[in-house]
């Protein structure tokens, strides 16, 4: 409990903070939005890629179950949608919610606790195919939400992280290194990208109403999310026969809450923001009950 508190109390802090801000000044956030998305997300990719500790020997199985939890959480959220006729706007919403989890914000501290050095690689490895992933498919999941499958591609190349990330690629297979200004504006642009979503979050909860979360679809999510993608997680980790402390690390990322940048995605391309918001919270307040059985369950865990 100890472990998670650590990491739930800086979310909580910046969280609180855009409540207040958005209840004592009604302060218009949408701008906020804006500049997480088209400033300090795409320094977050350019940061992410071009980091020292990415290794491509270690990247393949991780990818594969990347891709096979991408396909799965997919999967498990079309079912949902097609079971509950919803519309297009809150599928959207819902893939947003089912796909990405909280990997970097809360998972990777999580994975450094409870885990170790020997996992934490994997988890970062992760990190980075999550934040590709929620920068191209999560653009055009969310991007789809109003408009034909064709325009929301043409919303999803428009944003900067995705320019980010192949000048980042092109940069490492060139072995060449950015100037240092440039580096340390993409890692303090990176740094500030989590605290800002977070702020966002505060201030999109400071405008529901109780009788808001009598939705039900947000509850479907969140089970969906801290409990049957985590079960397909275990499986999937067996079938590819990761070592032991790679296998722990990904089933952990993958039972954390929704990723607060779906939000940001939400927010940007109408897709829902406030059943996205609702699931993010339900989700987080969820976690504090399921991390702890999950991370209980790590032992039994073999790759």
């Amino acid at each position: 409990m100890q472990v998670i508190l650590q990491a739930l109390i800086p979310v909580v802090v910046f969280v609180a903070a855009g409540f207040i801000l958005r209840r004592a000044f009604n302060l218009d956030f949408h701008p906020v939005s804006r500049v997480a998305l088209y400033v300090f997300s795409p320094a977050l990719v350019l940061n992410a890629l071009i980091a020292p500790h990415l290794s491509f020997g270690a990247l393949s199985k991780i990818v594969v179950f990347a891709l096979i939890m991408l396909l799965g959480s997919m999967g498990v959220s079309r079912l949902i949608g097609w079971l509950f006729h919803q519309p297009r706007p809150s599928q959207s919403a819902l893939d947003l919610t089912t796909v990405f989890s909280n990997s970097a914000n809360l998972g990777l501290p999580l994975v450094a606790f409870s885990l170790g050095q020997s996992s934490l690689h994997a988890a970062i490895i992760f990190v980075l195919t999550q934040i590709v992933a929620v920068n191209t498919i999560g653009a055009y999941l969310a991007g789809r939400s109003g408009v034909d499958p064709r325009a929301a591609f043409h919303r999803m190349v428009r944003l900067p992280s995705l320019w980010a990330m192949m000048v980042a690629i092109i940069l490492l297979v060139l072995h060449v290194h950015l100037p240092s200004g440039v580096a340390t504006a993409a890692r303090f642009g990176s740094q500030a990208y989590a605290p800002t979503v977070l702020v966002v979050l505060g201030s999109t909860l400071a405008d529901w109403q109780h009788s808001q979360f009598r939705q039900f679809l947000p509850w479907f999510s969140t089970a969906a999310r801290l409990i049957v993608m985590p079960l397909i997680s275990v499986g999937v980790v067996t079938v590819l026969s990761l070592s032991t402390p790679v296998a722990r690390a990904l089933v952990l990322q993958i039972a954390m809450p929704v990723a607060v940048n779906a939000l940001i995605l939400a927010r940007e391309f109408d897709a829902a923001p406030e059943e996205v918001g609702q699931t993010i919270t339900l989700s987080t307040l969820g976690g504090i009950v399921t991390i702890p059985i999950w991370l209980a369950f790590m032992p039994a865990i073999h790759g």
